[in-house]
């Protein structure tokens, strides 16, 4: 899966970004890969917690890196 939160400045509050944890808890399963392009310090140290936790493999890229990103959720 490749996301492109380099827009992303965050949650609303905190029952938004607690929504969006239970959808990743119910979902994590589904994802082998999970490339993130971000646009915030922030979201690398997010990814790198992440790792940690869930079942996909979790790796952040810089905007402007979309094309290293995806190279790496194919595998090549």
């Amino acid at each position: 899966m490749l996301i492109d939160a380099s827009e992303f400045d965050g949650w609303e509050n905190f029952a938004a970004f607690e929504t969006h944890a239970n959808f990743i808890k119910d979902h994590q399963k589904s994802v082998e890969r999970l490339a993130l392009i971000a646009g915030h310090n922030w979201q690398h140290w997010l990814v790198d917690v992440i790792r940690m936790f869930l079942h996909p493999e979790a790796r952040a890229f810089d905007k402007g890196h979309e094309g290293e990103a995806y190279q790496w959720i194919v595998g090549r």
